[in-house]
């Protein structure tokens, strides 16, 4: 099963040693993804995401992002699709939001190279270009019980 790991705040800083991240690494090798926050320059929050499959890479990154707030780490454990850098996490939904998850989505695979989550951010993006924005994901209540059957047991984290 992939691998979350967040900070204990939402705007907090994740810290990790490198022997932790080797280890982390070591049992979720099938790719890795930061998602993290960063100020504009009309001080509003900006999504950004990194993604990779070596650990040289990893390492790097995580160093260069360590001080950056709100940083969440994903690990991949391959169950659909390739094993490439597309199918690595964070997932776009919207244009403002990114998706982490933790767990297998009982979805049909349209495209059998994509993974299971890749397919869900792609379906419910589209979805959510009807409202315009992602405001349902985080404020509609039915929205929130539908997400919730959809993911089951699996574990997501939704950035904004």
């Amino acid at each position: 099963m992939c691998l979350i790991v967040a900070p204990r705040k939402p705007d907090g800083h994740l810290v990790l040693t490198e022997d932790q991240l080797k280890q982390a690494f070591a049992r979720n090798s099938d790719g890795w993804g930061f998602m993290w926050l960063e100020t504009d320059e009309e001080g509003g929050a900006v999504i950004q995401r990194m993604r990779g499959l070596q650990l040289d890479d990893f390492l790097a990154a995580y160093e260069a992002l360590k001080g950056e707030r709100g940083l969440h780490l994903h690990l991949r454990t391959r169950t659909h699709g390739k094993t490439d850098v597309a199918n690595c996490h964070p997932f776009p939904i919207g244009e403002d939001s990114y998706l982490m998850h933790n767990g297998v989505f009982r979805i049909d695979d349209i495209f059998s190279d994509r993974s299971d989550t890749w397919h869900y951010a792609a379906l419910t993006s589209a979805r959510l270009m009807e409202f315009g924005t992602t405001d349902p994901i985080f404020d509609n209540e039915d929205w929130q019980k539908s997400t919730a059957k959809f993911f089951g047991s699996s574990k997501g984290v939704f950035l904004r």
